[in-house]
């Protein structure tokens, strides 16, 4: 396979992915999970903070405003699973065809 399709290919299978791991995080309903399958989206959102205290609800617990650097930190946490799963993509694409050129050559040196 060539390097390029080999790169298509790869940038297709890291969309499919992140597409499938947002779905499964919306479906699934829970929060440690969700955090988990979109790792990518949860450090930037850490790390720029929950934003202004309101006060408390009934049960105790803190409620905080929402901030525009927030949801942006998430969109751009959201996208950087595409790259980083193509990277993932292209690496296993690549030793599965290299894996298959090996056994072709094997087989063809057999005969």
């Amino acid at each position: 396979m060539s390097r390029s399709k080999l790169v298509i290919l790869s940038i297709i299978c890291g969309a499919l992915i992140t597409v499938a791991l947002i779905w499964a995080s919306a479906s699934i309903g829970n929060d440690r999970v969700s955090r988990v399958l979109l790792w990518q989206a949860a450090i930037p959102a850490y790390l720029v903070g929950r934003g202004p205290l309101l006060g408390h609800d009934e049960q105790g617990e803190p409620i905080y405003e929402g901030s525009p650097v927030g949801v942006l930190a998430g969109f751009v946490g959201l996208l950087m699973g595409v790259p980083v799963y193509s990277a993932a993509s292209y690496l296993a694409l690549l030793a599965l065809t290299r894996s298959g050129a090996k056994k072709d050559d094997e087989e063809s040196e057999a005969k």
